[in-house]
């Protein structure tokens, strides 16, 4: 009984760490792109940052819902929250893309909305 419940337990595991994978590989596709593009397809960035050096910090912050824990009233109510990074240099031209957070996880839905237009993903597991 205790092999089935690791099993079941690897499995659910692997398939957070692939989709969250999935997801870093479907927000680079942004990368080589203009912020203003990145803007007109995710809309106005919920942070816009310059930093000492003159680049671009676009933050995007997406709540996913509500994480309720049983026997625990410390972690009850904790939103679940996935924040996405775009840095461009001075150009606009985005050089980076990371995401932070439990939530940042991808879907074909996630995929087609978020990914670059005309950019394909690359680096399936």
């Amino acid at each position: 009984m205790r092999y089935i419940y690791s099993l079941i337990l690897t499995a659910l595991l692997s398939a957070c760490v692939t989709s969250r994978y999935e997801y870093q590989q479907t927000i680079k596709t942004w990368q080589g792109s203009s912020l203003q593009a990145l803007s007109e397809h995710w809309g106005r960035p919920d942070e816009k940052i310059t930093t000492l050096n003159g680049r671009t910090v676009y933050l995007y912050k997406t709540r996913i819902g509500i994480k309720v824990l049983p026997h625990s009233s410390r972690n009850r109510g904790k939103s679940l929250t996935c924040i996405t990074v775009f840095e461009a240099n001075k150009k606009g031209i985005i050089v980076s893309a990371k995401s932070y957070g439990s939530s940042c996880t991808n879907s074909p839905q996630v995929q087609q909305k978020k990914k670059a237009p005309h950019r394909k993903i690359s680096g399936k597991i």
